[in-house]
């Protein structure tokens, strides 16, 4: 056989390209469902958690993400009450260290917010509630929890968003993320 005519190798014959295939598409769907968590996410209770609460979801909120994560209720014929329960010592950076002013509650913030700086600015997501609190807005954006832990209520086919508390125009300087765990409650 000359040069010109030498086999192409693994990755040239049905089954190396059907195995680059698959690689692909597995990458794609994995970054997929870390991008685009909506729906029932995977199932990730804790030993802490009453044994008649089963999480329906479990997801990542960041920090910079203005528009917030979408969880959608999946009940088709009844309203859902759902506890949401963010994990212990998760913080986030909502006025870095290095903005001018003072009497801005700047570097690490806890996901109840800094309670001490009230966001009574119509330019947030909901106004009254700490800067820097995680908060849960539905439809029209109306406020309905705020904090590290709580509960709302969902319609069917509802959405819920889950994003910090901040001023609309400053979410690009944030920083940090907030693992959220869903349940179902009666």
């Amino acid at each position: 056989m000359s040069d010109d005519t030498k086999q192409g190798g693994f990755w040239t014959t049905a089954p190396g390209i059907l195995t680059g295939i698959a690689g692909v598409l597995g990458g794609v769907l994995a970054i997929i469902k870390v991008f685009h968590p909506d729906g029932t996410g995977s199932p990730n209770p804790t030993a802490s958690d009453a044994p008649n609460q089963n999480a329906i979801a479990s997801f990542v909120v960041n920090a910079k993400d203005e528009q917030g994560l979408n969880y959608y209720s999946n009940q088709e014929n009844e309203p859902i009450k759902i506890r949401y329960k963010a994990k212990k010592n998760d913080f986030w950076v909502v006025v870095p260290n290095n903005y001018p002013g003072n009497n801005l509650p700047k570097g690490d913030i806890s996901l109840d917010g800094d309670r001490n700086f009230p966001a009574n600015n119509s330019y947030m997501p909901c106004p009254g509630v700490p800067i820097g609190a995680l908060v849960v807005v539905k439809k029209n954006r109306q406020c309905v929890a705020s904090g590290a832990e709580g509960t709302f209520s969902l319609d069917p086919s509802e959405r819920a968003s889950f994003l910090v508390n901040d001023v609309k125009t400053k979410y690009n300087d944030n920083d940090g993320s907030a693992t959220v765990q869903l349940y179902k409650t009666n």
